[in-house]
């Protein structure tokens, strides 16, 4: 978590993504330029297709459109080893996994505007589309989702100044429609899940000569708002007259998040690099849940509104000893106000299995965090042209009110048994977090090589009110986390540029990942050894063609960095054409 743009209601940093530019498409010195690719290949790997095309109109105007499709199929799993959903039981592999194909489409449009020669102007709309189905027992549910953002961005570094200032603001609408096919107990229903986020930031960072050293100064601030909303139309009114099977885990509200930041960077000498930054962020959630029980038989519209503002500060020191290394080490704390579907959490498992409540109550995470490593990269180590880079680093992350799902209870009013509902609750003591990595890469002439390592230690220890409705508190101990990544895991890549001008690559990739847990698979998540390969040739200097070869020893597994829903494809052979132009 950094005192800057996407730290604000973050725990533990945040994930940017970069889309294509017109300079990405366009070759250097020409007015246009395309792009694009074919896929296609065995296991139900049926088609993976994009296209690209800009151009720049003048030097004041560039515009890019591009498209995307693809489509799979219900895919086999690997026949090397297996996956267990117990002891004693395991998937088949003598057929494909059901429900686990798809077809996506997604389409970018952009516009980069110089309006002066210090300032640009981009304008982006990014739409994705899937289709795709689920199924429980014998009922197929067709989905659609839709992912839809809108974008402005304006930079702006004037001439003559130390100022370099970037505003963006941006909508982001996320859909999921459903068909859900009748079940024994209860008709077919069409929903429509929907959140809505809208947001902006602004941060300028300056950079100024001090008696002290370089001095690189970033202030700004950012907000983002989110609202929910949910609809639901039944064959039959009478299987849910209260309307709270699907409202509930995703129930409407309103959710504000925001704050402003100040980060330093100073280098005083050519051998030391300090930094510190300090954020103050808020949030407001306002939202109503629907409870069954609360107040005699039936279900009750209870109000959720919270409100909490919190400093986030970070701090870091880097000392350079020798040409090309860097010993590092940072403290930075986090903070994470819960969500709508935590807080305002209500209704029903679907069917009146189990009810489900809110927890106005509901803290903010919090979390302290030490990390401290070593980083190194040089060249002409062992010949003259050679490159090495690595850097490895050890952290201990605390979590202080770590946010999880668990059952409640409360007794009915004017006494009785009491009702058993799921809702979100803070554990009380402190959750921790403690690994290590290492990142390594080295290329020497035509060969290059990867290291990645990644240990992970995960411990829930603490307890949580079970009666958070009620005076007083009754804790109880929770003994192990609902889910966690694999404590080790593992990958090595290795290629090799060939032939005379080295339009022939040829690399390979291999992954390692221990044990892991997820409480809501169905699925073992055993450790698995996987291989992948692959080989291009470059036709000509716009042609170029490419196999490759996914899980090459067709090994069983469920890949706990993915969806832990289906196990993973089984050995998938895919040959791709790329052209640009």
């Amino acid at each position: 978590v950094t005192a800057g743009v996407g730290g604000a209601g973050a725990l533990a940093g945040s994930v940017g993504f970069r889309t294509i530019e017109p300079d990405d498409v366009i070759p250097a010195g020409d007015a246009w330029g395309v792009q694009g690719k074919v896929e296609a290949g065995d296991n139900a790997y049926r088609s993976n297709a994009y296209a690209a095309g800009a151009w720049r109109v003048n030097d004041r105007f560039a515009a890019l459109l591009a498209i995307s499709r693809k489509e799979l199929g219900d895919y086999a799993i690997g026949e090397a080893g297996r996956v267990e959903t117990s002891e004693t039981s395991a998937v088949p592999t003598d057929a494909p996994v059901q429900q686990t194909g798809s077809e996506e489409v997604s389409a970018l449009a952009k516009a980069v505007i110089t309006l002066a020669p210090t300032a640009d102007l981009t304008l982006s709309w990014l739409d994705y589309r899937a289709e795709f189905q689920t199924s429980v027992l014998d009922a197929v549910d067709d989905q659609e989702t839709a992912n839809r953002t809108a974008t402005a961005r304006l930079d702006w570094a004037p001439l003559n100044s130390v100022h370099d200032v970037t505003s963006i603001v941006y909508w982001n609408g996320v859909e999921n429609d459903q068909d859900r096919a009748p079940r024994r107990s209860y008709g077919g229903f069409r929903l429509d899940y929907a959140l809505d986020t809208f947001g902006g930031s602004i941060s300028d960072t300056m950079g100024f000569d001090t008696r002290f050293g370089a001095l690189e100064l970033t202030v700004g601030g950012e907000a983002f708002s989110d609202r929910t909303s949910t609809a639901s139309l039944a064959d039959d009114p009478t299987d849910d007259p209260d309307d709270v099977w699907f409202s509930g885990a995703n129930p409407e509200g309103d959710r504000q998040v925001g704050g402003v930041f100040a980060r330093a960077a100073l280098a005083p000498t050519d051998w030391l690099r300090l930094r510190g930054g300090l954020r103050l962020d808020g949030y407001r959630l306002e939202g109503t849940a629907s409870v069954y029980g609360w107040r005699g038989l039936g279900y009750t519209d209870l109000p959720v509104d919270q409100s909490e503002t919190a400093l986030v500060p970070s701090v870091g020191i880097s000392v350079l000893p020798a040409r090309g290394w860097e010993i590092f080490a940072d403290y930075t704390e986090g903070w994470r106000p819960p969500t709508l579907s935590e807080s305002v959490l209500g209704g029903s498992h679907i069917g009146f299995l189990l009810p489900f409540a809110p927890n106005p109550g509901l803290r903010p995470e919090s979390s302290r965090m030490l990390e401290a490593g070593v980083g190194f990269e040089e060249r002409g180590l062992l010949a003259a042209e050679d490159r090495l880079s690595l850097r490895a680093s050890v952290y201990a992350r605390d979590v202080s009110d770590y946010i999880t799902s668990q059952y409640v209870y409360r007794q009915p009013p004017g006494g009785g048994t009491d009702i058993e509902y799921t809702a979100f609750v803070n554990i009380d003591g402190t959750t921790r977090f403690r690994g290590a990595e290492l990142e390594a890469a080295y290329s020497i002439d035509r060969f290059d090589f990867g290291l990645g390592l990644e240990t992970l230690d995960v411990n829930v220890d603490g307890t949580y009110d079970q009666r958070p409705y009620d005076p007083g508190r009754d804790p109880v101990e929770l003994d192990a986390a609902p889910s966690s990544l694999p404590s080790f895991q593992a990958s090595f890549t290795a290629q090799a540029r060939l032939l005379a001008d080295e339009r022939l690559a040829v690399g390979g990739r291999i992954r390692l990942a221990g044990d892991s847990t997820d409480s809501l698979s169905a699925y073992r998540l055993d450790g698995f050894m996987t291989f992948d390969a692959w080989a291009s040739y470059a036709i000509t200097e716009a042609v170029a063609v490419r196999v490759s070869a996914t899980n090459l020893t067709d090994q069983a597994y469920v890949d706990p960095n993915g969806s832990t829903a289906y196990p993973a494809p089984g050995r998938t052979l895919a040959l791709s054409l790329e052209a640009r132009f």
